[in-house]
């Protein structure tokens, strides 16, 4: 499989009812999710871009504004926007009405959509994760319920094996995002390395905070990243031990396993430098999209 057949996936979304800003937007805003989208149906590829790009736009929140009190602005208007969905008084938005049409016609959960912003609420006044465990929970919030909310859109299964599956891989790629923005959020001061983890290795917080893209890494951090890498490796695995029992529909949602697979084999050649800017700053290429392509051919993930 080469990587013209994502080209032609994406041309085929934009035929099936994809609005072509909105599909832009997610394309240059969070290419891995974007290209895991090509491989839904048809009939429900508009529904999940509007989902992944909805994501996009809240999480993108922080990151936009100088005043947290702004971004929280910012997050209740689309609380009052997806609180409104029921009542059909929706702001003339094209995403907004997009994720509209998703709740009214694919299953979609308004309220999952809710929890979503809260946690990027929370997400304004970051706190650094105590142990592994409040990071966890941290990826549930933030990326597990994203791939939990995208499967009534595909028809699948939301319990059972599917749902466990599903869970496993939305940490393991959250913990992969996690790692590769490593120096992006230690610019704006944030810190995701677990507390424990980084008193284990003696790292101090202005060691991390002073990380950035392509320069040494501090003592201990390239050992606690490989911790951190190893735990996304083992979600993956047990996502992976009972294929057969997974239901077929998810796979959009478990693609990302394929894609985390690739970015921490990465990290793996650069003795786990999360400062390296080929991991860190360089999205899918040929090889990788074409891999991508290859496992949902297979309809393997």
């Amino acid at each position: 499989m080469t990587t013209s057949i994502p080209t032609k996936f994406a041309s085929d979304s934009l035929d099936s009812g994809v609005s072509i800003d909105i599909a832009g937007r997610l394309r240059d805003g969070d290419r891995d999710r974007f290209l895991c989208t090509l491989f839904a149906p048809a009939d429900r590829r508009a529904a999940l871009v509007a989902l992944y790009a909805f994501n996009l736009e809240i999480a993108r929140v922080r990151e936009s504004v100088s005043d947290p009190m702004v971004g929280q602005l910012r997050l209740k208007w689309w609380h009052e926007a997806i609180s409104n969905i029921d009542t059909g008084q929706i702001p003339k938005h094209p995403l907004a009405l997009a994720v509209a049409d998703a709740v009214a016609n694919f299953g979609l959960e308004a309220d999952n959509l809710l929890a979503m912003i809260e946690a990027r609420a929370d997400d304004l006044q970051p706190r650094r994760p105590a142990d592994m465990a409040a990071l966890e929970t941290y990826a549930n919030e933030t990326a597990t319920i994203l791939s939990m909310a995208a499967l009534p859109i595909l028809g699948a299964a939301v319990h059972g094996p599917t749902h466990d599956a599903v869970g496993h891989v939305g940490i393991a790629w959250a913990y992969t995002g996690l790692l590769r923005a490593l120096p992006h959020h230690a610019a704006e001061g944030r810190i995701y390395l677990p507390d424990d983890l980084c008193r284990r290795h003696q790292l101090e917080p202005a060691d991390v905070l002073r990380t950035r893209f392509g320069n040494p890494s501090p003592d201990g951090l390239n050992v606690a990243v490989r911790e951190i890498a190893t735990e996304a490796r083992r979600h993956i695995a047990t996502a992976r031990a009972r294929p057969q029992e997974l239901a077929s529909e998810a796979l959009p949602v478990l693609l990302p396993a394929v894609l985390a697979d690739h970015y921490l084999k990465l990290l793996e050649r650069t003795g786990y430098d999360a400062t390296r800017e080929e991991f860190a700053r360089h999205g899918p290429g040929t090889w990788a999209t074409a891999n991508l392509g290859w496992h949902a051919f297979r309809r393997k993930f």
